[in-house]
């Protein structure tokens, strides 16, 4: 399974808002860190705040925080959430001739489902636990 550059990024910037101990950060800040356009870093934004990750703060000190503590946030949920694909495949979505006989969808859907709770193992704060080398890091860049 290969994860969307959109989804690499918005767990980036979970990761460096876990590691900012909910502190308000600029957009601006967090697409100078990853060298990423400011373009496309608003969309990811954008994204995390319509599903529930983050809040956005507007104004001059504005900026945005994550609405949990990352210890809630589970991994294998963000991915979906993030990527909102609920199915790796659909047989039925295509009228295959072998839908009624073929065993591949339900082992997909499986394997699937072991990915997310092998995921769901970890949450956004153990994968930031090193914060202070997260943050020297995100500064070198």
């Amino acid at each position: 399974m290969q994860l969307t550059r959109h989804t690499d990024y918005s767990l980036r910037v979970l990761m460096y808002l876990a590691s900012h101990d909910n502190e308000l950060v600029s957009i601006s800040r967090l697409s100078d860190a990853y060298k990423v356009s400011n373009n496309h870093m608003v969309k990811v934004v954008h994204n995390l705040v319509k599903i529930g990750y983050l809040k956005s703060v507007r104004g001059r000190n504005g900026g945005v925080q994550l609405t949990h503590s990352p210890e809630k946030i589970l991994i294998g949920n963000a991915i979906q959430d993030i990527e909102n694909q609920p199915k790796i495949i659909n047989c039925s979505s295509i009228n295959c001739i072998l839908e009624k006989q073929c065993i591949l969808e339900n082992t997909l859907i499986s394997a699937q489902k072991t990915f997310y709770q092998q995921l769901n193992k970890t949450s956004l704060a153990d994968i930031s636990s090193n914060k202070n080398e997260l943050r020297s890091l995100l500064k070198k860049a």
